[in-house]
């Protein structure tokens, strides 16, 4: 009989249920209290830029800069409240988010390891996860980011595959570098089955179609976002925590996206060392275990949260990847991480983009915990046994 089979069999339904309802009620108190009781601040710089844009959408305009998928959320919102309640009914919206992700983690896990405890750790771990906690307070792309790409790879699990496109679609038009793991699904989809997996490439295509032409027939670009020059842009100038915020105005020589496009790769053919020493340091600021400064804006208590966190998740997760290399479903955790791990090091990184990624490792990290603990404990009972005969 297999341990995992072994270990649910002693977790009855009703147990199990109480559990993840402890859980769920714990990750929603935490996130209410980080955001309503903490005082800490709830207003990202980029958060204005969300409410200008999400006002103009509510006044039948459009401004195709940043994505605009939070900001139709924003728009939706303002429909019945403005002010201090509509922010208020934001972090509202982040708490809930929240919340289900911790829900999802727990059954993505569940549904790949077919193991209990170790979705319970998952859950258990989500739940606590600082990062996961700090970014519910603030109005940003990061939380409901988190829970689209989340209910896309818990819906694809379990074979409802143009719901999975859906929150696949969402998930791009909430931060364009989600994109590609759609298409990675299902050209993955594809191999498996050998077949087209119509329904997870017509839920996406709908949601990012129809916002890209949302897009054209106000702007006349059919695009999911319009600030690919300025990010190309930082990408040239910037190293690492040294971000160079103010490059668009000191290049104004930079027009098009196609001129930052070659801009970009004529530093990459002209100063090849430089620019890896540059991926490098964009690589670090994601997923190194001594983060920098970020210009003095980050505490020292604030710099080792994040490198304890990144030690913690990738030590844990690629154990957990490594003891499930068998499993063909391991993929739709890997594929999240290996695509907006590339896309950060190779553009603009900060730390803060780890955050739809993090519960792709929490659920191997998961199960790695569990495996130590029932090794851990068969080894216990067998010495046990060993010194009663």
């Amino acid at each position: 009989m297999e341990i995992s089979s072994i270990s649910n069999s002693k977790i009855t339904k009703e147990i199990e249920k109480k559990y993840l309802i402890l859980i769920l009620c714990a990750g929603f108190i935490l996130r209410i209290f980080i955001c309503f009781f903490s005082g800490l601040p709830n207003l990202h710089t980029d958060t204005y830029m969300y409410f200008d844009q999400a006002n103009a959408i509510s006044k039948g305009s459009y401004i195709n800069y940043a994505p605009n998928g939070y900001p139709f959320i924003i728009a939706l919102f303002h429909i019945i409240s403005t002010g201090k309640t509509l922010i208020n009914l934001l972090l509202c919206l982040n708490i809930i988010l929240g919340t289900i992700s911790i829900y999802f983690t727990y059954n993505i896990s569940k549904n790949l390891f077919n193991n209990s405890i170790a979705a319970f750790i998952s859950g258990a771990i989500i739940c606590l996860y600082p990062n996961q906690l700090n970014y519910t307070r603030w109005l940003l792309t990061e939380i409901p980011s988190t829970f689209f790409i989340l209910a896309a790879s818990n819906f694809y699990l379990q074979k409802k595959n143009f719901l999975s496109g859906i929150f696949y679609g969402i998930s791009a038009i909430m931060r364009p570098t989600l994109f590609p793991i759609w298409i990675a699904m299902f050209i993955f989809d594809f191999i498996q089955k050998k077949r087209l997996p119509i329904r997870l490439i017509l839920g996406g295509a709908l949601i990012i179609f129809s916002t890209c032409t949302y897009s054209y027939i106000k702007t006349g670009e059919f695009a999911i976002a319009g600030n690919s020059k300025v990010n190309i842009i930082y990408s040239i100038y910037t190293f690492g925590g040294n971000i160079a915020w103010d490059a668009p105005q000191k290049h104004p020589e930079i027009k098009t996206s196609r001129d930052a496009k070659i801009a970009y790769f004529r530093e990459a053919i002209q100063h090849p060392i430089y620019f890896l020493k540059q991926r490098i340091a964009s690589l670090w600021q994601l997923w190194g275990p001594i983060p920098s400064t970020l210009g003095d804006s980050r505490s020292l208590i604030s710099r080792i949260i994040i490198g304890v966190e990144n030690i913690f998740l990738i030590i844990t997760g690629i154990c957990g990847f490594c003891l499930q290399r068998k499993n063909k479903m391991i993929i739709v955790l890997i594929l999240p991480i290996i695509i907006i791990t590339f896309i950060h090091t190779m553009m603009l990184s900060l730390a803060r983009y780890t955050v739809p990624m993090e519960p792709f490792l929490i659920v191997p990290s998961g199960y790695a915990i569990f495996e130590v603990w029932n090794r851990r404990k068969q080894k216990h009972e067998k010495e046990k046994i060993s010194k009663t005969i």
